[in-house]
């Protein structure tokens, strides 16, 4: 197993903060075509029902109403899996669909788009476009005590991260 961690530079502040240290799976388990596969591969033993691809128009219709670019990154997630069915979750965490994202984000005035959730809303992960590469992943508990927290440089690390540990990302295990 590989361990590493990352350092990223919130685009908004400037500030560079290093990132937990994450597992990379074993060499058996990862799809090299595709860097979403070891989520998507955690998602299917976990059996929860994922959404058809969604197609580039669809992706930037919903993201086009929040004024907001589509990165490579969340471009190629919403075009490997349309998100969760509606109503479902891994353990509680919930990657939302389009349709989600357009009705979640519609009354909201940030430069953040909501794609996630943990337990029912108590909190919430967003993207922020970086550059047409990628799309940094914050972290928003729902205070007004505490901005939102940047936690992945982009979508894939973010989700490499939750499909080796969870609890890296603040998506914690029930049992």
């Amino acid at each position: 197993m590989f361990y590493g961690q990352f350092v990223c530079r919130d685009p908004v502040t400037a500030v560079v903060i290093l990132l937990k240290p994450v597992i990379k799976m074993e060499a058996g388990e990862l799809d090299v075509s595709n860097p979403y596969g070891p989520a998507i591969a955690h998602w299917q033993r976990q059996s929860v029902p994922l959404l058809s691809p969604a197609t580039d128009h669809e992706i930037d219709v919903t993201f086009s109403q929040f004024q907001m670019l589509v990165s490579d990154d969340v471009r190629l997630l919403y075009r490997t899996t349309g998100g969760f069915a509606e109503h479902e979750s891994d353990n509680m965490w919930s990657l939302w669909s389009l349709d989600r994202i357009s009705s979640e984000n519609r009354n909201r005035e940030s430069d953040i788009v909501w794609f996630a959730d943990w337990l029912i809303s108590s909190h919430m992960y967003g993207i922020r476009y970086t550059d047409s590469a990628s799309s940094a992943v914050y972290l928003d508990h729902n205070s007004s005590d505490h901005p939102p927290e940047l936690i992945a440089c982009n979508v894939i690390e973010f989700l490499q991260q939750y499909a080796n540990n969870p609890d890296n990302v603040s998506a914690w295990i029930i049992e």
